[in-house]
């Protein structure tokens, strides 16, 4: 029996780290064992990143963020977690609020992250790092004996 994927709420900076370095993050983006979801400012964010830092055009950097088939959640389908987010991530940094706030609405196993600032959340949402997401996708590959 094939076991689902993992549906994870992805943070900016993964993403950013996915598309700019070919590391750890890269390697998770491309794993067939998620699926990743993202608000739609962090989709406007990264847009504006590929543009600037990379300095693409508009439809190559729009194509590079289709390649990351990241699902994307409309804000009015998280935005009654906006205050409850606020309450666990606002303080820390308010950036963050919009993906807690996914975090709590969607169905998911978690926020992939490797910013500190959602350290808190231990409890209440958990979040993984690129380490651990790989050492999870190949404890999954490893037929069992």
């Amino acid at each position: 029996m094939r076991s689902r994927k993992m549906i994870l709420v992805a943070d900016t900076g993964v993403l950013f780290s996915a598309v700019l370095h070919d590391g750890l993050e890269r390697k998770v983006l491309k794993s067939k064992a998620f699926k990743f979801v993202a608000t739609n400012g962090i989709v406007r964010e990264l847009q504006k990143v590929l543009e600037s830092k990379m300095a693409m055009g508009s439809e190559q950097a729009s194509a590079n963020i289709g390649d990351m088939k990241l699902a994307v959640v409309e804000d009015s389908l998280f935005s009654e977690k906006l205050r409850r987010a606020d309450m666990l991530i606002g303080k820390r940094d308010e950036s963050d609020v919009p993906t807690v706030a996914l975090a709590l609405a969607v169905e998911n196993d978690g926020v992939w992250s490797s910013d500190k600032d959602f350290e808190p959340l231990c409890g209440v949402v958990r979040v993984w790092s690129s380490r651990e997401l790989l050492a999870f996708a190949a404890k999954r590959r490893r037929p069992k004996v």
